[in-house]
């Protein structure tokens, strides 16, 4: 059988080298882009934090939400498949408790001279956990979330100016939020008065925010929002009727500034605040 034989010249020979090293280095750049779309991929939890700064410099509640948005997306995308395609979502199991709580999670600040400290639960008393989910293993499915509430006072790190993020360990990885910015302290009377509610409610301080709603009326007695404190304050305190006054009160005070506006629709929450305690008791 004959065989047949290609001489290669000098150039063929080059150019073939050159084609070579080209496959080479695209077929390394495409594992490249493989590996940083795989270091880009969404993590499965992802940590989201709100940030409500109190009246006095270095105070503020801090409400850490756990959840997956990897997660939900994947049911999302089920839902888009026919029926008879969709593969069910099995939830996250997460170790919970005060292990996670507490030991895993902890808060950066970066100033605004760019130095990064860290404040952690149980450590002193500069963060103080106000609420957490009392499980002890957290189910996070789609659209599902666990939040736990802290009380950050810390007046020498917490700067006018600066940052924070909440960061969590969970199997060895850590989860870091978005950085919030830390607010000045309120310039006007009225200001003050609505971050003390706000705290006190979120702090589960009901005489706090009796006090802070009091005094937002007092300041700005147009304003719904000083009767609205002071009816979840009543009402958290158990005093029904004073609380039905207040949220009636804060109702008409919404109506008076709605009248120029057309279509206005009523304070979801506050219609029905006002429809439940109305109700005869059974």
């Amino acid at each position: 059988m004959a065989t047949n034989r290609i001489k290669y010249r000098p150039a063929t020979a080059a150019a073939c080298l050159l084609l070579a090293a080209l496959a080479a280095l695209f077929l390394a750049s495409c594992g490249d882009s493989d590996q940083q779309a795989k270091t880009a991929a969404p993590q499965p939890f992802n940590l989201e934090l709100m940030l409500m700064p109190g009246a006095e410099p270095g105070r503020a509640v801090a409400a850490v939400r756990f959840f997956s948005r990897a997660l939900t997306q994947r049911d999302l995308d089920q839902r888009l498949l026919p029926a008879d395609q969709r593969r069910k979502i099995e939830p996250f199991k997460v170790a919970a408790g005060s292990k996670l709580w507490v030991e895993s999670m902890s808060f950066e600040v970066l100033t605004p001279q760019g130095k990064a400290l860290q404040l952690k639960p149980g450590q002193g008393d500069k963060v103080k956990v106000l609420r957490q989910p009392s499980a002890k293993e957290l189910i996070l499915g789609p659209a599902t979330m666990a939040q736990a509430v802290y009380l950050l006072t810390a007046p020498g790190e917490l700067e006018a100016g600066g940052k924070l993020r909440a960061l969590l360990k969970v199997d060895g990885k850590e989860i870091a939020s978005p950085y919030r910015n830390i607010a000045p302290p309120p310039a006007n009377p009225v200001q003050a008065s609505l971050q003390k509610a706000r705290v006190a409610r979120w702090s589960d301080d009901a005489r706090a925010m009796l006090q802070a709603g009091q005094e937002l009326s007092a300041s700005d007695p147009a304003s719904a929002a000083g009767p609205w404190y002071q009816g979840l304050a009543q009402e958290r305190m158990g005093d029904k009727a004073a609380a039905l006054g207040s949220y009636k009160k804060a109702m008409d005070l919404w109506r008076q500034k709605a009248k120029g506006a057309k279509h206005a629709e009523p304070p979801l929450g506050l219609a029905r605040r006002i429809s439940r305690l109305e109700r005869p008791a059974k």
